[in-house]
C-alpha cells in the first residue's frame, strides 16, 4: 500500500522506512535481510556505548514497534 507517512501510524520516519522496505520486499528471503540489516544497525549503536537505557529503548521500539 502507498500510505504516506502522515497518515501511516508509524511512529517515526525511520520506523516507516523500515515498514515500507518489509511491504515491498519481493521474497521472504529479502524480508529476513532487511530485518537482518536493521538489527545489526541497532547492535552496533549498542556496541559503540555511551548510549542511556532510555536512547536504547527508543531504537529497538522505533525499529519493531
Amino acid at each position: 500500500m502507498d500510505v504516506p507517512f502522515i497518515n501511516s501510524g508509524a511512529l517515526s520516519r525511520a520506523q516507516y522506512s523500515l515498514v515500507r522496505k518489509v511491504e515491498s520486499a519481493q521474497s521472504p528471503q529479502v524480508v529476513d535481510q532487511i530485518l537482518l540489516s536493521e538489527i545489526d544497525g541497532i547492535r552496533r549503536h549498542f556496541a559503540v556505548g555511551g548510549l542511556s537505557l532510555v536512547r536504547k529503548q527508543y531504537h529497538v521500539r522505533n525499529a519493531f514497534y
